[in-house]
């Protein structure tokens, strides 16, 4: 049986949950664990999406609520699960089928899966939970994003961030129109834009920031620069 077409937002916040494999658990020990933290805050550095929280404290599986903030949910699970898969480095799959997700509906749909993530942390200041942050007990701050419930609204029968006042750039067509706004607004080519790369770099996160261009994309529409160069400057 084909498997079912995966429901997506591109503004949308989703609850995501993963089972491991039954030969080796996910987390074999808090190493793992912190690991995994480290792998989600690069990928919200790169893909810019928002963590509202997570929980890792079983050992095979793990949860997650997720905004994705103008990034592809696909893209930045596979690149999570991936990367994660990487770092375990074990000759079998880690996981148990693909990862599901499940698109918050409305704001109390989200409080109510928040409540189901926090309630899963029996020691209540336990790191592997977010409970910890919201609760004020350990501060884990640079991880988690603060769940803003007047920053959301409900459209389309989901949970969407409010875009008002932003731009999204969805096609490589519009980022070449904006990127030659804002060199004709500086009174600048776009080659001459680009080229001081302090000013590109920062254009290089705005875009990141304000499109759904891949890496790929936005290497091509800066000079023909490398996902992996882009990637780096992203992180910085």
């Amino acid at each position: 049986m084909a498997r079912a077409a995966r429901v997506k937002n591109e503004y949308g916040i989703y609850y995501i949950s993963q089972l491991g494999a039954t030969d080796r658990n996910l987390f074999t020990n808090d190493e793992d664990r912190d690991k995994f933290l480290s792998i989600l805050a690069l990928s919200k550095e790169v893909n810019g999406f928002k963590l509202y929280a997570y929980c890792l404290i079983n050992s095979n599986e793990y949860h997650l609520i997720i905004g994705s903030n103008g990034s592809d949910i696909s893209k930045i699970m596979k690149g999570v699960n991936i990367s994660y898969a990487m770092y375990v480095n074990h000759p079998d799959s880690i996981f148990k089928d693909r990862y599901k997700s499940i698109l918050i509906k409305d704001k109390s749909h989200l409080l109510k899966t928040l409540d189901s993530i926090h309630k899963r942390a029996k020691e209540k200041d336990n790191i592997y939970n977010s409970y910890c942050y919201f609760d004020n007990i350990i501060s884990i701050e640079g991880i988690l994003d603060e769940v803003d419930l007047m920053s959301l609204d409900e459209e389309d029968d989901c949970l969407v961030h409010r875009t008002e006042g932003r731009e999204c750039i969805k096609s490589m067509e519009e980022a070449i129109d904006k990127l030659n706004e804002i060199a004709h607004c500086k009174h600048l080519s776009v080659d001459e834009l680009i080229i001081n790369k302090p000013s590109r770099n920062s254009l290089i996160k705005q875009f990141r920031r304000e499109s759904t261009l891949s890496l790929k994309e936005l290497g091509q529409l800066f000079g023909n620069l490398s996902e992996s160069t882009i990637s780096k400057i992203l992180k910085q």
